[in-house]
């Protein structure tokens, strides 16, 4: 047995002292730096090797590192993410110090001249670049600066030689996008466009010749991800991303969706042998179309289809072709996909582990899959054969037991048909326990209006079955926002024990009382667990 006296030297040794540190939380690793000079040497460069700088409104200096500070450790910084405007960014740029900055990746709201030379500076180290925001500039004099700028940073760029990530937007190329940007481009593994659009308005002329502007782009043959969201890039350049990246996997095409079903569909763009994962969420693709498409992404792992018209025929080719290999899939407000759906999904697929969908029935979770099979509410969906199915078929798991992240909505908790509510909540709650391995928790509910809720609704509490959920041992994120909770300081303590590596809450735990109440409820679950993160809206 170690002695009182080993513990002490082995939390002196600093390999220890480092490890020690990778699982102490961001807030309180500030405060470990005081525990000896040896923790401060060996934790100092932890906290520095992310500095995040927030924007600085009018007449408020956010909780932020000092100059002085910031210019003592730059030299631990590798990851640089600012959100706005602030001051620091010009103390790191135009600083003159013996030891410089290493940055490996730069995360931007704005660009800027100084981040210009931030990126100018660490271009031997530098491997991912992000400059996104979530507003146009306004002004015709800022639009034409940050086109400008932008000109300036794939010159710059184009001297990183490990640069293997790249997110923009939203962004004008002055220069036509078989130039600089191409050249960039074609070394990149991660390619995120947003908003992006081309100065030369002749880019867009539908008379110029496709295999011209084919034959000046460069090959991409590293890249594995492609995003392009709201995109406003010349169509037939999106079409040549994707035509000439022989090794992509993964592939999101928000707005331009269309576009790429046509391509598709008329073999005039085949898709990439290796795609394996496909968002087209928010898109308008007919469900005849998808379900065509399906047909054609034979190693097809991921699909995101939120918010579009994913329906029955779709589904009919996902469980009969994917099935076995999906691991992540959403289908949440798709108004074609019913409960009977949901269900079938989360008992075909066994390697799924992240799902995401709205309004499943009470009553499907509650009962077996096979009863809801038996009364045909699923007679005209197949359900594959593969895989090891349990000797009784009333056995058969609800959901794939190896899911890490759902998301689901509950309706009709009370109906017409169950006469006993409160039995039917008990076992959505037991058939929710069988989840062992879930980290990520989106519970919600939603009101029929053919049904009455009345109080029976699941209002997570103990009473009601909450207390079955204690063997989610692994969860780390709950989300309630869509749920009509009932806790209480009891349920509280309960959640703060039940849970060891909960680190995040989001939604009201009491939804029925007051404002000053449930301030209450929020300082007995801080009082309990201090590392919890609370967001009651």
């Amino acid at each position: 047995m170690p002695t009182d006296t080993e513990h002490v030297n082995a939390l002196m040794l600093p390999a220890v002292i480092r490890l020690t540190g990778f699982h102490i939380p961001r807030c309180n690793l500030a405060v470990s730096l005081r525990v000896c000079s040896l923790w401060h040497k060996v934790l100092e460069p932890l906290l520095w090797e992310t500095l995040i700088l927030q924007n600085q409104p009018c007449n408020h200096i956010p909780r932020q590192p000092t100059p002085t500070l910031c210019l003592r450790n730059r030299h631990h910084i590798r990851h640089l993410v600012e959100t706005g405007s602030n001051s620091l960014i010009k103390f790191l740029a135009f600083s003159k110090v013996p030891r410089p900055l290493c940055l490996t990746s730069i995360r931007v709201s704005l660009l800027s001249p100084e981040i210009l030379m931030i990126a100018q500076q660490n271009t031997d180290t530098l491997t991912s670049f992000s400059c996104r925001s979530n507003r146009l500039r306004r002004g015709e004099a800022d639009q034409e600066a940050q086109a400008l700028w932008y000109r300036q940073l794939f010159m710059i760029l184009d001297m990183v030689p490990h640069l293997t990530d790249l997110a923009i937007g939203p962004a004008v190329l002055i220069d036509p996008p078989t130039t600089v940007f191409s050249k960039v481009a074609r070394s990149l593994k991660t390619l995120e466009l947003d908003r992006v659009k081309v100065a030369d308005r002749s880019w867009y002329d539908e008379s110029i010749q496709s295999s011209q502007t084919m034959s000046t782009l460069e090959d991409f043959p590293k890249l594995e991800t492609l995003i392009m969201v709201w995109n406003d890039l010349p169509p037939i350049c999106q079409l040549e991303l994707i035509r000439k990246s022989p090794k992509l996997k993964s592939l999101t095409w928000k707005r331009g969706t269309q576009l790429l079903v046509q391509s598709w569909l008329s073999s005039a763009l085949p898709p990439p042998d290796s795609l394996t994962n496909l968002d087209v969420s928010h898109s308008h693709i007919d469900d005849g179309d998808m379900a065509q498409i399906l047909t054609m992404v034979p190693r097809l792992t991921s699909l995101n289809v939120r918010s579009s018209p994913f329906g029955p025929q779709s589904c009919v080719q996902l469980l009969e072709r994917h099935a076995p290999n999906i691991t992540m899939l959403d289908v949440s407000d798709c108004p074609q996909v019913t409960s009977a759906m949901t269900i079938a999904f989360l008992s075909s697929m066994p390697s799924l582990l992240r799902f995401s969908s709205s309004r499943v029935d009470a009553s499907n979770i509650a009962k077996p899959f096979l009863h809801s099979l038996l009364r045909g509410s699923l007679s005209s969906l197949p359900v594959p054969s593969h895989g090891e199915l349990p000797q009784s078929l009333e056995d058969r798991p609800w959901a794939c037991l190896g899911l890490v992240e759902l998301e689901i909505s509950i309706v009709g908790l009370c109906s017409s048909e169950d006469s006993v509510p409160a039995q039917t909540r008990s076992l959505v709650y037991e058939q929710l326990s069988r989840l062992a391995k879930l980290e990520v928790l989106c519970l919600g509910e939603e009101s029929d209006s053919s049904l009455h809720f009345g109080n029976e609704r699941l209002d997570m509490t103990l009473a009601h079955g909450l207390d079955k959920l204690s063997s989610l041992k692994k969860l780390r994120s709950l989300n309630i926002r869509h749920l009509k909770a009932q806790m209480g300081d009891e349920e509280v303590d309960w959640l703060a024990h039940a849970w060891s590596k909960l680190e995040v809450i989001r939604g009201k735990l009491n939804c029925d009382t007051g404002t000053s109440e449930a301030r209450a409820l929020a300082r007995r679950l801080k009082s309990k667990r201090p590392d919890i993160l609370y967001y009651s809206e």
